[in-house]
């Protein structure tokens, strides 16, 4: 496969994710003994970063604090914020225990809607069959609009398709699109509050995100726009959610 898309150490990926995901256990099958241990600057949370050969190139490859959400209560979840919203990587691997997705998807779904290209990995994929579960990765993939792997960290069972997955992402990476699973009423109140925002370049969310944020009555603080036309923002919000909740 042709790989002009990466070049040696200018790409970075993260690995994202809930504590207790297999997260780690998936750093260090896929870095091995390339990989440096310390702490993020200012913070006592421990820092993962390693290298990762993808296509025949070496990519860089972060482990990040385990979080539940981009909007955080720890010192973890702020610090993995940042990485992923103010250093913006090329790519995130989203790490989901596969036995408890819902959580998991839920953040994946908030980093895609933040523009950043992801991979959905449901990992601990032999627990979840183990308990009778079994994932349909086909409507997955087709419903949240991104790649979908299964992966066993502990035994590397599905780490060459999730690599596959990534040198695709790396190499021709697509303009990232909102999941299907916001259609309907939804789909129109997000695109209605999006379209009122104002195109921001040095705004670290993409319009969707925050739409998605105002609709949901938690907006992320006020870029661009959004402090002069708050209250109209606000108005246009709560018409939207009692048109999606009708």
């Amino acid at each position: 496969m042709e790989t002009k898309g990466i070049s040696p150490l200018t790409s970075r990926v993260v690995l994202a994710g809930n504590p207790n995901s297999g997260k780690t256990s998936l750093f260090n099958r896929l870095t091995g003994a390339r990989q440096h241990v310390g702490n993020y600057p200012g913070v006592t949370v421990e820092s993962r970063e390693g290298r990762l050969e993808v296509g025949g190139q070496t990519v860089r490859l972060d482990d990040l604090p385990g979080t539940y959400g981009l909007e955080p209560w720890s010192a973890e979840e702020k610090v993995a914020r940042a990485e992923l919203l103010e250093r913006r990587p090329d790519a995130a691997i989203i790490v989901v225990d596969s036995s408890a997705p819902v959580r998991g998807i839920a953040f994946q779904l908030q980093v895609q809607l933040a523009g950043i290209p992801v991979i959905l990995c449901l990992n601990m994929a032999d627990e979840a069959r183990a308990a009778g579960q079994v994932l349909d990765i086909g409507e997955l993939t087709n419903a949240l609009g991104c790649p979908v792997v299964e992966t066993v960290a502990h035994t590397g069972d599905g780490v060459e398709a999730l690599l596959m997955e990534l040198e695709r992402l790396l190499t021709d990476p697509e303009e990232v699109s909102l999941p299907e699973v916001f259609t309907g009423p939804v789909l129109a109140a997000v695109e209605s509050i999006s379209a009122r925002l104002e195109r921001d370049t040095g705004a670290s969310l993409s319009r969707r995100y925050r739409a998605v944020q105002w609709l949901a009555g938690t907006p992320v603080g006020l870029v661009g726009n959004e402090s002069a036309i708050g209250d109209e923002l606000g108005r246009l919000s709560a018409a939207a959610r009692m048109e999606v909740e009708q």
